[in-house]
This record gives structure tokens, C-alpha cells and sequence, in this order.
């Protein structure tokens, strides 16, 4: 059954990550402007682009925002989720067993990168994870923790109104879809060696383990952010 729904789960994020990869040049277009220092000497410009994600409106009944800034080579970003719920199909595992849903007001934190393309980026991500874990029937709180997790994420950008001919500096050259496929194991959570015991109504004494904020409890996170850059 976990594998079932992790199938449904990544489906149509890995459909949609393939598209915005094949929009991009081809791999001689692509080389020919890696190569060229003029090219890189335009995006020496600073851009700022700030983006919400998919994911967190459409599955997760929350929202995301997140502003990174590209410039030369570098990437530095922000992110931040808010008021997202793991309830459902989306709970596996022994969460699932135990009736679980999690609550997470925030989950937040930075990233820096390198850009290998002018399309194509990779960074090293820290952040923040709140989880309020309740009974996913009544909504009682049971307990709650922090986690804190440390990965890599790779990203590729597409501005659609681009290939069209529109420039980077007209309005319509500003609009951009970000794939992007992160992942981020816990590297510290505030449980005692990463559980916690409680008394289940139904099942008695049970233990509960950290959860990873990924899909199915996994590090693993795919997902489709829409938003604007400005050049300056």
C-alpha cells in the first residue's frame, strides 16, 4: 500500500519535470550559450524571483513562498512553508497504524547554490520542520517536535513567454516555473533519540518516530513552483 501511494503521489510531478527540462535550448544551443561569456556576462545581473509552490495549496491545504536571488553563478534562497497538513493518504507507516495527522504552522529555512546552465542550478539546503501531531479522527493534540533537516536540491527554470522572443527586462519576460527535486533527511529533531512513547487510546503504549517531511515519510520532496523575476 505505501508503494501504491507513493506512485500516485510522484506521478505528476515527475510528468510535469521532464516538460519544463525538454522546453529548455538543445544540448548544442544549451553549450554554445554555456560557452559564451558574453551570455553569462548578461546574467551577471542580479535577478530576483519570488515564487509559490504547488504542492502545498493542492495537496497539503497550506501555502509556500519562497524569493531567490540569482546572480552570476550564485543562488541564495529563502523558503517558506505555512499551515501545512499531512492527513489521510498522505500518512504512512506506523503514523498511519496510529491514526496520526500532523499540523506544521511552519517549515522554513535557506539554500545556496551554483548555477551549472543558465537554466539549471544546484543547492545546499537547511530548514526547519514544526510538526503538531494530532488524532486524525477527533483532532485531539498528542504531542509535538521540531525537526531540522540538511540536503541538496536540484532546480530547473523555464520563463515561457521567453521563447517567444520577449526579453528578460519586458514584463512578460519576467514569468517563470520552477521544478524542483530536493532531498532532506533529518539531521536533528528534539525527540530523545528521535521517538517519543505515548498512550494510545486504542493500542495502548506506542512509539512514535520523527517524521521526515517528505513524501510518505521519506526525505524525498518533488514539486512545481510558479512566480516573477526582475532583472536589475
Amino acid at each position: 500500500m505505501r508503494d501504491t501511494r507513493t506512485h500516485l503521489f510522484l506521478c505528476p510531478f515527475l510528468l510535469l519535470t521532464p516538460v519544463a527540462v525538454c522546453a529548455q535550448p538543445p544540448v548544442e544551443e544549451t553549450a554554445s550559450i554555456d560557452e559564451d561569456d558574453g551570455a553569462w556576462a548578461e546574467m551577471s545581473h542580479p535577478e530576483l524571483a519570488l515564487l509559490t509552490g504547488l504542492i502545498q495549496p493542492l495537496l497539503l491545504g497550506g501555502g509556500n513562498l519562497e524569493l531567490d536571488l540569482y546572480w552570476g553563478r550564485l543562488v541564495i534562497g529563502y523558503s517558506h512553508g505555512f499551515l501545512l497538513n499531512l492527513q489521510g493518504d498522505t500518512v504512512v507507516g506506523e503514523a498511519a497504524q496510529q491514526g496520526l495527522a500532523f499540523h506544521l504552522p511552519y517549515s522554513t529555512g535557506l539554500s545556496v547554490g551554483y548555477r551549472f546552465l543558465p537554466w539549471l542550478d544546484a543547492r545546499l539546503e537547511g530548514k526547519v520542520h514544526r510538526f503538531e501531531v494530532r488524532d486524525e479522527g477527533t483532532g485531539t493534540p498528542r504531542f509535538d517536535y521540531t525537526t531540522v533537516t540538511l540536503g541538496v536540491g536540484v532546480y530547473a527554470q523555464y520563463h515561457p513567454f521567453r521563447d517567444f522572443g520577449v526579453q528578460a527586462d519586458e514584463w512578460l519576460g519576467g514569468f517563470l516555473i520552477l521544478c524542483s527535486v530536493r532531498y532532506w533527511p533529518n539531521l536533528w529533531t528534539s525527540l530523545p533519540n528521535d521517538e517519543i512513547d505515548y498512550d494510545h487510546p486504542l493500542l495502548g503504549e506506542v512509539e512514535h518516530h520523527a517524521a521526515n517531511i517528505g513524501i510518505a515519510n521519506t526525505p524525498l520532496i518533488v514539486n512545481v513552483s510558479v512566480g516573477y523575476s526582475v532583472t536589475f
